[in-house]
């Protein structure tokens, strides 16, 4: 299956209308015009939307997400979200929502036809277009999406926050696929950083407007180097609660055998959308 870039399935995010494309830059009736970068994506974050200069992850924290996936600790659930797409039968366009430096939603590409990363954050999308894959880029608002009303086949989204909005861009019988952190996820790393660690708890499986269609438990034991554990402190958000000192003290230590483990939950909309 070949992918291809057509950028059709954006919408205005200040007027909601289709934007069409026009060299480079999309426009709306309205003539409401967002530049295509030459990169390859496109800010759809209006400047009076903005809460601050550099809504979401900083430049810090995508370079060392980027390294630490290159590694290919998370190997194991890219292919299980690949084989869940190739069960599913997908021919539409896929959403990758909160997609970041976009590892998972390159692997989709063998799969789908169109496939829309999106990212509140300029430096993931800067570091997505790294990739050769032909995937539609935007920075966009994941709370407010700017994409088409049931315009999509399925979305996507990987230990990301996820908004109502999810099930507007769906079409009906559309799929979610939503990938949280199971209870035993990198227990072994928090158990190193924090006085009393905690497991984390089941994601609910009531979302409004969706019924669970299956479950998977995706488990792994890898075994990560120093420098590696560095970057895996700097990508989440443990590094905002835990003393700088602790850095310090992961830059020494050799190796660690961490366990990964995540829930994927593939959910569909309901008949009778509430």
């Amino acid at each position: 299956m070949t992918s291809i870039i057509t950028m059709q399935m954006f919408v205005c995010p200040i007027c909601a209308a289709p934007l069409q494309v026009c060299d480079r830059t999309l426009a709306c009736d309205l003539n409401h015009c967002f530049d295509i970068s030459r990169k390859g994506y496109v800010n759809l974050v209006p400047a009076q939307h903005r809460n601050s200069k550099a809504p979401g992850d900083h430049e810090e924290m995508v370079a060392a997400r980027r390294r630490f996936l290159a590694q290919g600790y998370y190997r194991l659930l890219r292919e299980c979200l690949a084989a869940t797409l190739d069960e599913l039968l997908i021919e539409g366009a896929v959403a990758d929502l909160g997609c970041g430096e976009g590892y998972f939603t390159a692997a989709l590409v063998s799969h789908c036809r169109q496939i829309y990363g999106v990212d509140v954050s300029k430096a993931a999308i800067n570091a997505a277009c790294r990739h050769s894959e032909p995937i539609n880029w935007a920075v966009a608002s994941t709370t407010q999406l700017p994409l088409r009303t049931s315009g999509f086949e399925l979305a996507m989204v990987v230990m990301a926050p996820m908004s109502d909005d999810v099930i507007r861009v769906l079409k009906p019988g559309g799929y979610l696929i939503r990938v949280t952190p199971a209870a035993a996820h990198l227990w072994e790393f928090k158990s190193l950083v924090y006085a009393q660690p905690r497991k984390h708890q089941r994601a609910t499986a009531d979302l409004n407007g969706f019924s669970l269609e299956r479950t998977l438990t995706i488990e792994d034991q890898v075994w990560i180097e120093g420098s590696s554990l560095t970057d895996l402190l700097v990508m989440t958000p443990m590094r905002y609660r835990t003393a700088k000192t602790w850095a310090k003290t992961l830059a020494k230590q050799p190796a660690l055998s961490l366990s990964v483990a995540f829930t994927l939950d593939v959910f569909k909309v309901s008949d009778a959308r509430s």
